[in-house]
């Protein structure tokens, strides 16, 4: 996913336009809380998907809470959507 938007002006006063997307080197991390009652059950954010599932499922088979808060998180990097504007962009 990608989103654009402009972010500052360019010497000629034309908006450079940036692009946010997930950083090719970045990975997905997701993290689990359960939204029972005063419940502190939470699995701290691995890139292990199917570790944070087993701990839920390992949860609501204890408690019977069955309803969990997950949380995806990526690493994203804001670039450029006109790479000929990098060299006329300004610094703020």
């Amino acid at each position: 996913m990608t989103h654009e938007s402009p972010a500052r002006y360019r010497i000629d006063e034309r908006p450079a336009r940036y692009r946010v997307m997930a950083h090719p080197d970045g990975s997905f991390r997701i993290s689990a809380t359960c939204t029972h009652g005063t419940c502190h059950f939470a699995v701290f954010p691995t890139g292990n998907h199917n570790e944070v599932d087993e701990h839920m499922q390992q949860h609501t088979a204890r408690t019977g809470h069955a309803v969990f808060s997950r949380t995806v998180q990526d690493t994203a990097a804001v670039v450029l959507a006109d790479r000929a504007a990098d060299d006329v962009r300004t610094e703020s």
